[in-house]
């Protein structure tokens, strides 16, 4: 039994996605923190704004170290990122609900999406013990 398994290119490129995920919650951040000091009109949105841009800083964040600990192929790194993608594709949801024609929060809910599908995969999952 080798130390460190190969590391599929699928999982590599999930890592990559994970990168960039994380970067677009960032983004995602400034932008939930410019909307909640701008002092914009509508209320009712404008209350969740800053909350909602808090968790998306923390979990851009917490996704860029997990796609560290992905490449690495840590297990405790496959069960943090499969729960913070679950998270990530439920802030992404609430986004594309809320704001239907901007199209990076139907990317970020794609790259969720796809993301889960592929690190739930058996064969996937057991690189990660």
């Amino acid at each position: 039994m080798s130390a460190n398994p190969r590391r599929p290119v699928g999982v590599e490129l999930v890592a990559a996605a994970i990168a960039v995920n994380g970067i677009v919650s960032l983004v995602d951040a400034l932008r939930f923190a410019e909307l909640a000091v701008s002092g914009r009109p509508s209320a009712t949105v404008a209350t969740i704004d800053a909350p909602i841009g808090l968790v998306s800083l923390i979990v851009g964040l917490l996704l860029l170290r997990r796609s560290y600990k992905l490449w690495t192929l840590d297990r405790a790194g496959w069960v943090a990122t499969v729960s913070l993608i679950g998270i990530k594709g439920v802030l992404a949801t609430i986004r594309a609900v809320e704001t239907p024609g901007e199209i990076d929060a139907w990317i970020g809910l794609a790259l969720a999406t796809i993301t889960l599908l592929y690190l739930t995969q058996p064969r996937v999952r057991a690189l990660f013990r």
